[in-house]
């Protein structure tokens, strides 16, 4: 059996026009899965406004100096800390001598 050349070309044609129909039935039952330009460039524009918060958020070294200051401040804390109950117990002390001076200058004026 032999095929002209326009046997061949309408076979072409008809094969074309039924992929065309199955591209645009695939393409509208589809459709949906696909991304809008006006998607894709919210979306674009958002993933620009992200990237740039993130530039400009802090970084590893940021944060390493801010807990390097966080630990000089507890150090100096700690330290007040220690000074603060060095002075409490001077004054406790203060106060035991203190109580002792005045109960024994009670007693000796009791005795006068």
């Amino acid at each position: 059996m032999a095929f002209a050349w326009t046997d061949i070309a309408a076979m072409t044609a008809f094969g074309t026009a039924v992929a065309g129909v199955l591209f645009w039935a695939l393409l509208g039952r589809l459709g949906k899965n696909f991304v809008t330009k006006d998607d894709h460039d919210d979306t674009m524009e958002r993933l620009k406004a992200l990237e740039t918060r993130l530039d400009q958020a802090p970084s590893h070294e940021d944060f390493k100096a801010v807990n390097a200051s966080v630990a000089r401040v507890e150090l100096q804390m700690a330290t007040m800390t220690e000074r603060v109950e060095g002075v409490k117990g001077s004054l406790v002390r203060i106060e035991g001598a203190l109580k002792m001076f005045v109960d024994a200058r009670l007693q000796w004026e009791a005795k006068s």
